[in-house]
């Protein structure tokens, strides 16, 4: 869903640079999109060359030529970093619109560290303005007029920075409708009611317990059948083989569990179950999902399945304690406990429960929001792409 054109003709062109990070493509064009609505420009997009080897390390040094203002180093450095075709694409684009150096109605958007220094030297270049999502690493934020940065990573407190709950995304509740629909048409419920539960797996910084994911899917179970309900379990591709065979087990006990398979309903699973009920049950590693299911309107319902055993999990537990006593910063926290500062905020604000309070009351009691962090305006209807586009404009219709 779009939002009001509050700002026509701010802007008539966003550059919106990508790398080969679906994530990172995700963030700069759901701010890139949210600018747009807000403002009627064009959105143009160009993707960055991908460096290897000894030329990304030395690129990765040479940034700091960017730092010093002078077009000669900023064309020496997009020379080195194969950077040339895409300045000359961009150019090529400005001059078919007919802007001129130094335009104040084009800003360059981007995500990620790889794109934040080719960004910064095509916005050099041209002079306009340029924003980053992310910590752009070898250059630091102070050369960007707008920086968007989670509150869980390190950044300084500077009047371009804005610092946001959860990464943006695009997320939109039409969107996940059609996907739903899409699904519904494939695996009907016959005629029951749908409670979707979206089933993660293993990654870097955690690790899934078969056994926790079979007894709390197994409560679910239990209380589907009992309210005459059904469950979809999706799951993903890093659902692994145990806990893929215990929801398949389930499923072969229970006929109100059915256990979905990306391969046989498509990658977008996830999103066509957040579209089929406005309560969405989620294990505690879909951090994306569970952004995305709350900027999409969802209330949220965490199931705690996460590995407490490993040297990893008890870092990040104790780094965790830590930063909830003030012993640590914020973005010292990593992990499952980097995940649990942004489950807070969502918990305190009526946006997600945790699934044994849910289980108490069968999800008829809604978590209130206590407004403890005052920023009431940022969750009412929480999406922090729309509302890093709109401080984009705000800064500059000032």
């Amino acid at each position: 869903m779009s939002i009001p054109m509050q700002f026509p003709g701010l802007f008539s062109l966003i550059i919106l640079l990508t790398d080969d990070n679906p994530a990172h493509t995700e963030q700069g064009l759901a701010v890139a999109c949210s600018l747009s609505d807000i403002t009627g420009a064009e959105i143009a997009s160009f993707s960055v060359p991908k460096l290897k080897g000894l030329r990304r390390f030395i690129a990765g040094k040479r940034k700091v030529q960017l730092l010093t203002g002078r077009r000669e180093e900023t064309l020496s450095w997009l020379n080195y970093a194969k950077g040339g075709t895409l300045l000359h694409s961009v150019s090529a684009l400005f001059k078919q619109r007919k802007i001129k150096d130094n335009s104040s109605k084009t800003i360059i958007i981007s995500a990620g560290s790889e794109t934040a220094a080719y960004n910064l030297a095509v916005a050099s270049a041209w002079n306009v303005a340029c924003s980053v999502i992310g910590n752009p690493e070898g250059v630091g934020t102070k050369p960007f007029e707008f920086v968007i940065i989670p509150e869980y990573e390190k950044q300084p407190a500077e009047p371009n920075i804005l610092k946001i709950v959860t990464p943006p995304n695009n997320i939109g509740g039409k969107e996940l409708d059609e996907k739903a629909k899409a699904l519904l048409e494939k695996r009907k419920a016959d005629g029951s009611r749908i409670w979707p539960l979206l089933v993660g797996g293993s990654g870097a910084d955690n690790s899934m317990d078969p056994e926790k994911l079979r007894l709390l899917a197994a409560k679910l179970a239990c209380r589907a059948e009992a309210c005459g309900m059904q469950i979809y379990a999706g799951t993903s591709s890093r659902t692994d083989r145990k806990c893929l065979a215990v929801l398949q087990k389930l499923a072969e006990q229970n006929e109100a569990v059915h256990c979905l398979l990306p391969e046989e309903y498509g990658e977008d699973l996830h999103y066509a179950l957040m579209g089929i009920t406005d309560t969405v049950f989620c294990t505690e590693d879909l951090f994306g999902e569970i952004s995305e299911a709350v900027t999409a309107g969802r209330k949220v319902v965490l199931l705690r399945t996460a590995c407490t055993k490993g040297l990893k999990q008890k870092i990040s537990r104790l780094t965790g304690r830590l930063v909830e006593n003030g012993a640590l910063q914020r973005f010292r926290a990593h992990g499952t406990a980097r995940n649990n500062l942004v489950y807070d905020r969502f918990k305190r604000h009526g946006k997600l429960q945790e699934f044994e309070n849910w289980l108490l009351y069968c999800g008829t009691k809604e978590t209130p929001s206590s407004g403890l962090d005052g920023e009431t305006s940022v969750w009412r209807n929480f999406n922090e792409a729309r509302r890093a586009a709109k401080w984009i404009a705000e800064s500059l219709a000032e």
